[in-house]
């Protein structure tokens, strides 16, 4: 089914119809070039419009691009009013963004080459009292924007693109109004200046008695080896009397009488 269109390159405006199953906006990223069927070209010099005639028109040079057909969106969207100034064309419409869309954390980029806008009304800007011609919807090419202006900071649609309004970045200081490394150093806060450092306190768990325990058993350890070193001999215990058989030799003690076991004659 072919697709009005109504072009405007930075020479003319060319209106005919495209030969495309299905949007505008997939037959302008399909291909680099497009066939437009029936065109007919109106200079923007002042020129009388040529005859009508089949034309290719080239995607690099197109600026913006209209249709009547209703352009593909966002579903929920926040519409931000912008001015667009591109090639000689002046652009006044509305940019869809999604509800809280923040510029400088956004993770991804806008894919292909146009961005859509709608209630868009396009004049020239040598000649604005030609008049301005309006459009329900449109398709920039975001790549041939010079300047925009807008409330947020929708650089991060158009590349390259001058940003003017409350959107706009601050001006960069200049190389005069930096600071040098000797201002900075003679501002910076001085060793000298420090506050002194307290002194280290004990901690009262580190200044805690020691345990009963452990005290009575190294006393008990300390006497037992200042005794030894006293007799001359080393800290070990004394084997007993009569060597190791003795040690090893019970106790005396009298002897039962073996017990008579049941049965046996008395």
């Amino acid at each position: 089914m072919p697709i009005r269109i109504e072009a405007y390159t930075a020479e003319g405006i060319l209106s005919g119809s495209v030969a495309w199953p299905g949007h505008l906006r997939d037959a302008l990223e399909a291909a680099p070039q497009v066939t437009v069927a029936g065109a007919i070209f109106a200079p923007l010099d002042g020129r009388p419009p040529g005859p009508s005639a089949d034309l290719s028109m080239l995607i690099d040079e197109l600026v913006v691009a209209t249709s009547d057909e209703p352009l593909p969106g966002l579903v929920h969207a926040a519409w931000h009013a912008i001015v667009i100034e591109a090639g000689p064309y002046r652009l006044e419409g509305e940019l869809a963004t999604l509800p809280g869309f923040d510029p400088g954390r956004a993770l991804t980029q806008p894919s292909g080459t146009f961005v859509h806008l709608r209630d868009v009304r396009i004049s020239l800007l040598q000649r604005p009292e030609a008049g301005t011609a309006a459009h329900a919807e449109g398709l920039v090419n975001r790549y041939l924007v010079d300047i925009v202006e807008s409330d947020l900071m929708l650089g991060f649609f158009f590349p390259g693109a001058r940003m003017e309004g409350a959107g706009a970045l601050p001006p960069k200081p200049s190389a005069a109004a930096r600071p040098s490394a000797a201002q900075l150093n003679a501002d910076a806060p001085s060793a000298l200046d420090a506050p002194p450092m307290s002194p280290l306190r004990a901690s009262p768990r580190s200044m805690a008695a020691p345990s009963r325990r452990r005290v009575n058993g190294g006393a008990h350890r300390l006497t037992r080896l200042g005794s030894a070193a006293a007799c001359g001999g080393d800290a070990r215990p004394a084997a007993p009397a009569g060597g190791p058989a003795a040690a090893a030799r019970p106790h005396d003690r009298a002897r039962s009488p073996p017990r008579r076991s049941r049965g046996s004659p008395s």
